[in-house]
């Protein structure tokens, strides 16, 4: 992958890592029925337990602060998803800083450049092979043209172990640089063949990238689709941003092999 230093603005432009978006909040009630009913289940069961437990503690407490409890308790399905996606976003940068390797005073020799935060770059690359597996460790690969027919809310092995096949990507560069990612197999992904021009965003604490700190879902624009489990990319923006500069454009197709 090309690797291109962002200025900590831009990258925290192109990530959503702080307040949830819309995406993300959708995210938390899954992509399909099954996993929405699981969700809402699991929602139904912490409210009925956490008011069930507020109406004990309010002989211990006081009615006061066990109201509070049980109205948290009871709207549990609003905010939890709200919560989760705090949770995952700041997790994803771990509490550390954003920062621009050009801006850190070390005019004395004092700062410790590999340790000051995180440094952002975009990844431009190329997917070099696309397959489906059973799981992430799993060796045996299917050819992704196998699964054409494929529906989301018929996955078979969802249906007999509870886990879903999972679109296994792996990235390289005109470097030779190489990723491997995972995320659940989507009717979106169908369209992914070798070749295809891809791009996202890398965080790490080594301004040489030798070692990743954290990587965003990946945008795919031939297929006008976005790979990953979870929505960390500002979608919009980084489609914009690809759209309006044509230094980047040009170096992401670059990439390409046909």
């Amino acid at each position: 992958m090309a690797l291109v230093p962002l200025p900590a603005e831009d990258v925290k432009d192109l990530l959503v890592v702080g307040s949830p978006s819309g995406l993300q909040y959708e995210t938390y009630w899954g992509r399909t029925k099954r996993e929405t009913y699981n969700r809402l289940l699991e929602s139904t069961m912490v409210a009925a337990i956490g008011c069930f437990f507020s109406y004990f503690v309010s002989f211990v407490v006081g009615s006061f602060v066990a109201t509070i409890f049980g109205s948290l308790f009871a709207f549990w399905a609003v905010l939890s998803p709200d919560f989760k996606a705090r949770q995952r976003n700041w997790e994803f940068l771990g509490g550390r800083a954003i920062v621009d390797p050009w801006m850190l005073d070390d005019a004395n020799g004092s700062v410790d450049r590999n340790n000051a935060g995180l440094y952002g770059s975009m990844f431009l690359g190329r997917i070099e092979d696309a397959c489906v597996v059973e799981d992430n460790a799993s060796i045996d690969e299917f050819d992704l043209e196998e699964f054409q027919d494929y529906k989301n809310e018929e996955d078979e092995q969802e249906e007999i172990t509870g886990f879903p096949y999972l679109i296994r990507l792996r990235i390289t560069d005109n470097d030779g640089r190489e990723l491997q990612i995972h995320s659940r197999l989507s009717e979106e992904y169908l369209g992914i063949q070798k070749g295809m021009p891809i791009a996202g965003i890398l965080l790490s604490t080594y301004e040489s990238f030798s070692s990743l700190s954290a990587m965003s879902d990946v945008y795919v624009p031939d297929v006008g689709c976005f790979v990953g489990d979870y929505p960390y990319l500002n979608r919009p923006g980084m489609e914009e941003l690809l759209s309006s500069d044509d230094d980047l454009w040009n170096t992401l197709q670059s990439q390409s092999r046909w």
